[in-house]
Protein backbone atom coordinates (compact mmCIF):
# COMPACT_ATOMS: atom_id res chain seq x y z
CA UNK A 1 0.00 0.00 0.00
CA UNK A 2 2.87 2.38 0.79
CA UNK A 3 4.53 1.66 -2.57
CA UNK A 4 1.23 2.26 -4.41
CA UNK A 5 0.75 5.54 -2.55
CA UNK A 6 4.32 6.59 -3.39
CA UNK A 7 3.65 5.97 -7.10
CA UNK A 8 0.33 7.55 -8.03
CA UNK A 9 1.42 7.40 -11.69
CA UNK A 10 0.73 3.66 -11.62
CA UNK A 11 -2.98 4.24 -11.02
CA UNK A 12 -3.79 5.41 -14.54
CA UNK A 13 -1.76 2.73 -16.32
CA UNK A 14 -2.11 -0.88 -17.31
CA UNK A 15 0.55 -3.48 -16.62
CA UNK A 16 1.16 -7.12 -17.45
CA UNK A 17 3.72 -9.88 -16.99
CA UNK A 18 4.97 -12.05 -19.85
CA UNK A 19 7.69 -14.53 -20.68
CA UNK A 20 9.01 -15.91 -24.00
CA UNK A 21 7.80 -19.45 -23.26
CA UNK A 22 6.67 -21.30 -26.41
CA UNK A 23 6.23 -17.95 -28.13
CA UNK A 24 4.81 -15.42 -25.69
CA UNK A 25 3.17 -16.50 -22.46
CA UNK A 26 1.13 -13.89 -20.57
CA UNK A 27 0.25 -14.32 -16.92
CA UNK A 28 -3.48 -13.82 -16.36
CA UNK A 29 -5.19 -11.45 -13.93
CA UNK A 30 -5.56 -14.11 -11.23
CA UNK A 31 -1.85 -15.00 -11.18
CA UNK A 32 0.08 -13.71 -8.15
CA UNK A 33 2.55 -11.81 -10.36
CA UNK A 34 -0.27 -9.90 -12.07
CA UNK A 35 -2.06 -9.34 -8.78
CA UNK A 36 1.13 -7.82 -7.36
CA UNK A 37 1.09 -5.22 -10.14
CA UNK A 38 -2.58 -4.49 -9.44
CA UNK A 39 -1.80 -4.15 -5.72
CA UNK A 40 0.85 -1.58 -6.69
CA UNK A 41 -1.86 0.47 -8.41
CA UNK A 42 -1.73 -0.70 -12.02
CA UNK A 43 -4.78 -2.04 -13.84
CA UNK A 44 -4.67 -5.39 -15.59
CA UNK A 45 -5.30 -4.83 -19.34
CA UNK A 46 -8.89 -5.64 -20.23
CA UNK A 47 -7.77 -7.02 -23.62
CA UNK A 48 -5.71 -9.70 -21.85
CA UNK A 49 -8.24 -10.74 -19.22
CA UNK A 50 -9.31 -13.87 -21.10
CA UNK A 51 -5.84 -15.08 -22.02
CA UNK A 52 -5.58 -18.62 -20.76
CA UNK A 53 -9.24 -18.88 -19.85
CA UNK A 54 -9.52 -20.35 -16.36
CA UNK A 55 -5.77 -21.05 -16.18
CA UNK A 56 -3.30 -18.66 -14.57
CA UNK A 57 -2.13 -17.49 -17.98
CA UNK A 58 -1.85 -18.46 -21.60
CA UNK A 59 -0.14 -18.15 -24.95
CA UNK A 60 -0.41 -15.01 -27.03
CA UNK A 61 -0.11 -15.54 -30.77
CA UNK A 62 2.47 -13.58 -32.73
CA UNK A 63 -0.38 -11.85 -34.54
CA UNK A 64 -1.64 -10.45 -31.21
CA UNK A 65 1.63 -9.21 -29.78
CA UNK A 66 0.10 -5.73 -30.07
CA UNK A 67 -1.91 -6.58 -26.92
CA UNK A 68 1.35 -6.17 -24.98
CA UNK A 69 1.33 -2.43 -25.65
CA UNK A 70 0.60 -1.58 -22.01
CA UNK A 71 1.72 1.07 -19.53
CA UNK A 72 4.39 -1.18 -18.02
CA UNK A 73 5.37 -4.67 -19.08
CA UNK A 74 7.43 -7.00 -16.90
CA UNK A 75 9.21 -9.71 -18.89
CA UNK A 76 10.82 -12.78 -17.39
CA UNK A 77 13.55 -13.32 -19.96
CA UNK A 78 17.25 -14.11 -19.89
CA UNK A 79 19.51 -11.89 -22.02
CA UNK A 80 19.35 -13.98 -25.23
CA UNK A 81 15.55 -14.29 -25.34
CA UNK A 82 15.24 -10.65 -24.22
CA UNK A 83 17.24 -9.51 -27.25
CA UNK A 84 15.06 -11.66 -29.50
CA UNK A 85 11.95 -9.99 -28.06
CA UNK A 86 13.44 -6.52 -28.45
CA UNK A 87 14.35 -7.40 -32.04
CA UNK A 88 10.88 -8.65 -32.94
CA UNK A 89 9.74 -6.41 -35.76
CA UNK A 90 6.22 -5.93 -34.42
CA UNK A 91 7.15 -5.63 -30.75
CA UNK A 92 9.95 -3.16 -31.43
CA UNK A 93 7.42 -0.75 -32.98
CA UNK A 94 5.02 -0.78 -30.04
CA UNK A 95 5.08 2.19 -27.66
CA UNK A 96 5.84 -0.17 -24.75
CA UNK A 97 9.15 -0.87 -26.50
CA UNK A 98 9.95 2.52 -28.07
CA UNK A 99 9.14 4.38 -24.85
CA UNK A 100 11.13 1.98 -22.67
CA UNK A 101 8.09 0.85 -20.68
CA UNK A 102 9.31 -2.75 -20.54
CA UNK A 103 11.37 -4.30 -17.76
CA UNK A 104 13.37 -7.45 -18.49
CA UNK A 105 14.09 -9.61 -15.48
CA UNK A 106 16.49 -12.57 -15.91
CA UNK A 107 14.99 -15.94 -15.06
CA UNK A 108 17.38 -16.61 -12.23
CA UNK A 109 18.44 -14.88 -9.06
CA UNK A 110 16.78 -13.57 -5.94
CA UNK A 111 14.46 -11.05 -7.59
CA UNK A 112 13.12 -13.58 -10.09
CA UNK A 113 12.60 -16.12 -7.33
CA UNK A 114 10.75 -13.52 -5.27
CA UNK A 115 8.34 -12.92 -8.16
CA UNK A 116 7.86 -16.64 -8.71
CA UNK A 117 7.07 -17.38 -5.07
CA UNK A 118 5.40 -14.23 -3.81
CA UNK A 119 4.95 -14.39 -0.06
CA UNK A 120 4.98 -12.14 2.95
CA UNK A 121 8.75 -12.70 3.02
CA UNK A 122 9.38 -11.73 -0.62
CA UNK A 123 7.16 -8.64 -0.81
CA UNK A 124 9.68 -6.28 0.89
CA UNK A 125 12.35 -7.35 -1.61
CA UNK A 126 9.95 -6.81 -4.52
CA UNK A 127 8.99 -3.37 -3.26
CA UNK A 128 12.63 -2.37 -2.76
CA UNK A 129 14.04 -3.81 -5.99
CA UNK A 130 11.23 -4.19 -8.52
CA UNK A 131 9.15 -1.07 -7.89
CA UNK A 132 11.93 1.36 -8.94
CA UNK A 133 12.24 -0.47 -12.28
CA UNK A 134 8.47 -0.36 -12.76
CA UNK A 135 8.46 3.36 -11.94
CA UNK A 136 11.18 3.96 -14.52
CA UNK A 137 9.20 1.99 -17.09
CA UNK A 138 5.92 3.71 -16.29
CA UNK A 139 7.40 7.16 -16.89
CA UNK A 140 7.51 6.45 -20.64
CA UNK A 141 10.96 7.99 -21.03
CA UNK A 142 13.27 5.55 -22.84
CA UNK A 143 16.29 7.35 -21.36
CA UNK A 144 15.30 6.20 -17.85
CA UNK A 145 17.05 2.88 -17.22
CA UNK A 146 14.73 0.08 -16.04
CA UNK A 147 17.40 -2.52 -15.29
Amino acid sequence: ADAAAAHPEFKDQTAAVATPYQGVYVYGPQDARSRLLVDLGFTFPEELEDVGGEEFGGQLSGERIDLLDVGALLWFADPGPAEKIRGNRTYSRLAVSTEGRDVFLPEKGTLYEATSFISVLSIPLLVDELVPSLAAAADGDPATPTD
